[in-house]
């Protein structure tokens, strides 16, 4: 019992009240003995399969009385820190949709100044193309035609002419054509094939393609719920 004192004390005295500190510590007392006790069952028989049934059961209702004691604890404690939470979440909504307003025309500014900056290289591109075609039927030479250059064209960055803002490469993509995915990239979709399951008998057959229905046999116990074994 000494342990479990001074895993106690490492809890603040202002969050765990002095009813719960006793609850726990009882609490320890009874999940010392249930382990003892149940340290000498070995299932092998039908009767030691009744016996693990039985600490089976008084192993869930120590879980679900645990879980009643912490509750017991955390819930005014949770609610304090909504409040808090709440208090500090009014402060940024006071500014956020002017936050977003000014984030979002920068951006489409940036967006209107890239499609700006690419039609001028195209438009110089196409131009250099021009005038290399031109040249290459004046003297008789389509060997030009196949080392046209690219135009260089240097993309003014924002952090170069601002004082607060720059800018960042964000890595994204799209589905062009899913015909055209690798299996590999494909993931099944689990929560409907579960949902088809559950709706299913243990004994039919799977009517999805590539997907074999079955099922597991497990011990459970007969509920927590039930009466309370000492």
């Amino acid at each position: 019992m000494k342990e479990e004192k001074t895993k106690l004390q490492k809890l603040p005295d202002e969050l765990v009240p002095e009813q719960i500190r006793v609850k726990v510590l009882e609490f320890y007392a009874n999940i010392n003995t249930a382990v003892q006790q149940s340290s000498a069952v070995v299932v092998t028989t039908d009767a030691s399969l009744e016996q693990a049934g039985f600490f089976l059961t008084k192993f869930r209702q120590l879980t679900k009385a645990s879980e009643e004691i912490r509750k017991e604890l955390v819930t005014p404690l949770n609610m304090k820190v909504k409040a808090v939470n709440e208090f500090f979440k009014d402060i940024v909504s006071r500014y956020s949709a002017e936050e977003k307003r000014l984030e979002d025309e920068c951006n489409l500014h940036l967006k209107k100044k890239r499609q700006l900056e690419e039609e001028i290289k195209a438009q110089e591109q196409k131009e250099l193309e021009d005038q290399i075609l031109n040249e290459a039927e004046m003297f008789n030479d389509v060997s030009v035609i196949d080392e046209i250059p690219q135009v260089e064209f240097k993309k003014e960055k924002v952090s170069e002419t601002s004082e607060f803002l720059q800018t960042q490469r964000v890595k994204k993509w799209k589905l062009a054509d899913i015909d055209k995915v690798p299996r590999q990239f494909m993931i099944v979709n689990e929560a409907l094939i579960d949902e088809i399951r559950k709706k299913s008998d243990f004994e039919d057959k799977s009517h999805i393609d590539g997907i074999e229905f079955y099922f597991d046999e497990v011990i459970k116990t007969k509920g927590t719920n039930q009466k309370k074994v000492n």
